[in-house]
């Protein structure tokens, strides 16, 4: 959990970065691979939850901030620009 912990940081750094989608794709991956075990393990409750951060629906019908997921970033699709200055206001300056 720590080692998980620990590469936040750096994750959220190369979000951040345009041209590093492909980096923070690789390594979001091998996290999310990792994290997602021990979701699993120690938070089956929340499972679901933790899962529906990154996958996408199956049954969306349209794509929009409401709807946008870790993995269309990763996969370059870029959000609203209203939902990126929301994430950002939230995430960026905890």
């Amino acid at each position: 959990m720590e080692k998980l912990l620990a590469e936040v940081p750096s994750l959220r750094n190369l979000a951040t970065k345009n041209d590093e989608i492909l980096t923070f794709g690789e390594r979001y991956q091998y996290w999310y691979s990792s994290a997602l075990r021990l979701v699993e393990l120690l938070g089956q409750d929340r499972l679901a939850e933790f899962r529906s951060y990154y996958e996408i629906d199956s049954k969306r019908k349209s794509y929009s901030a409401g709807t946008y997921v870790i993995q269309d970033y990763v996969k370059g699709m870029a959000a609203s620009k209203d939902y990126i200055a929301i994430w950002a206001s939230i995430h960026l300056l905890d």
